[in-house]
């Protein structure tokens, strides 16, 4: 089998591995050093080879999943003997689990959306409107640097008004609910995305959240001197009780 370039290869191999439940990737290849032009290709399974040593530390509260199981399905295609790329070697066996019908879409080769799709999409942020899966945005004013959004829920009829001040990135919700929790609500995060704002500003991270929230607290004044034997006890076990939480939390 001979195909007329590299990327026709691929998109062969990449509709074979759509139809059997696989994702794919580009390894290897070499190139002339002159024109660079691609002499072979070696298209990989997704899961094949192994995952590399984790350097994080041992202790890890969610470690990452071992995605590479070393699996040998693999397509070398080459274009030493003649002009076309010719199927060198086409490896079917895998020692994974394939993915369903319904699950396909979600593997990262296969993920794509139709021109119709792109061309609704490009429709909508012109006329303004911003369309997502879990809420509708659309501009009301623009004054300057000041910019007022409405935000509709998905399938609600309630309304969030956001105004947002792109000189020093202040941003108001009318739901408050920085103000009664000190948590940004969705609609500012959307309205931050909208404005490429990448990073949260510091003024909107509260110190309760940090991890120095304790750092500046008021010691616990205890009496030293406690008459009652019984109550000294109580006290001991106390602050044993917060050394040993003390001690869990630096070993988890």
């Amino acid at each position: 089998m001979e195909f007329s370039s590299e990327e026709a290869s691929y998109e062969f191999y990449k509709s074979y591995s759509k139809k059997l439940g696989f994702d794919i990737r580009k390894a290897y290849r070499h190139v002339y050093k002159n024109s660079n032009e691609v002499l072979d290709r070696t298209f990989y399974c997704a899961r094949a080879s192994k995952n590399g040593k984790d350097k994080r530390e041992v202790n890890v509260k969610c470690p990452r999943a071992q995605f590479r199981c070393g699996c040998p399905a693999k397509m070398v295609v080459s274009a030493h003997h003649s002009g076309n790329f010719r199927v060198m070697k086409f490896v079917v066996e895998h020692n994974q689990v394939l993915s369903t019908t319904r699950k396909i879409h979600l593997l990262r080769s296969h993920r794509k959306i139709t021109h119709a799709q792109a061309a609704r999409g490009v429709q909508v942020i012109s006329s303004g409107v911003v369309q997502g899966h879990e809420a509708t945005m659309e501009l009301l004013n623009e004054f300057g640097t000041v910019s007022e959004y409405m935000i509709t829920p998905y399938r609600t009829h309630h309304v969030n008004v956001i105004t947002y001040d792109s000189s020093n990135d202040s941003v108001v919700c009318s739901c408050r609910k920085f103000t009664f929790a000190g948590i940004l609500c969705s609609n500012v995060l959307k309205v931050f995305t909208i404005k490429d704002v990448l990073k949260i500003p510091d003024v909107y991270i509260l110190k309760r959240w940090k991890t120095n929230a304790k750092v500046g607290c008021a010691p616990v004044i205890r009496i030293d001197e406690v008459r009652d034997p019984k109550e000294a006890v109580a006290v001991k076990y106390q602050d044993l009780c917060g050394l040993s939480q003390q001690v869990i939390t630096w070993a988890s």
